[in-house]
């Protein structure tokens, strides 16, 4: 997917850093925040309180049976939990940078879901899109050795009628793009940008928060048409 990078900027927090990319005129950006390793900590541990406290599936993949072959996802109401306020500022924090960096004009966003998602072994997730959000995340806890890759796919469906044969895949001819990942980061991108990841080839599991992020009162603020009318339709 052909188009510019842009260089780092900085979002409305002083620690957070994010690096956008630019490719067929879509944002894709990421940061590590300082502190990370102690929020990692603090939400792993939590996750792992969740599992022990009911969740059916991590205990069959203890007893030795089958897991479910995408993984376990919890619901969608991790940005609710006290646990996870720390979180909710940060990615609140860092979606507002993007707009900024853009040059959107907004009054609020809001986190509209906010779920864990854990991999073990061979768990991966398919190709897929986060519908009625204007933004979705990750911020990945846990990532083993080898299994830190979210790929990203061109959504020009119709890109790739003509595909020759490439010299060599670079940044200009891919169809996809593959973003490597790392405990403490978390990226950003455009709800409608369709992603998955791949297989988990470790013996550890793969543990991150995903996350939606739309417009505040989209209703009365956003929604409305941005055209003015010439003529009163009130008599």
């Amino acid at each position: 997917m052909g188009g510019l990078r842009t260089s780092f900027w900085r979002a409305a927090r002083s620690d957070t850093i994010a690096l956008g990319h630019y490719r067929a005129r879509t944002l894709l950006c990421h940061g590590r925040r300082k502190g990370a390793t102690a929020l990692q900590e603090r939400l792993a541990s939590c996750l792992i309180r969740m599992s022990r406290n009911g969740m059916p599936p991590l205990e069959v993949e203890a007893s030795g049976e089958d897991p479910p072959p995408n993984g376990w996802q919890t619901d969608p109401d991790l940005h609710q939990l006290p646990e996870f306020q720390e979180l909710n500022r940060y990615i609140l924090a860092a979606s507002n940078g993007v707009l900024n960096f853009i040059e959107v004009d907004y009054e609020e966003m809001q986190i509209t879901g906010c779920w864990a998602n854990i991999s073990p072994k061979g768990g991966d997730h398919p190709a897929h899109q986060h519908p009625n959000n204007f933004l979705s995340g990750v911020y990945y806890v846990s990532v083993p050795k080898g299994s830190g890759i979210i790929t990203f796919h061109d959504p020009r469906s119709q890109a790739h009628i003509i595909s020759p044969k490439v010299k060599r895949v670079n940044f200009y001819n891919a169809s996809t793009i593959d973003v490597e990942v790392r405990e403490g980061l978390m990226c950003l991108f455009p709800g409608w940008l369709i992603h998955s990841v791949p297989r988990n080839p470790s013996e550890e599991r793969r543990i991150s928060v995903s996350f939606n992020i739309n417009f505040a009162h989209f209703t009365e603020r956003v929604s409305p048409p941005l055209w003015r009318a010439n003529m009163r339709s009130r008599i």
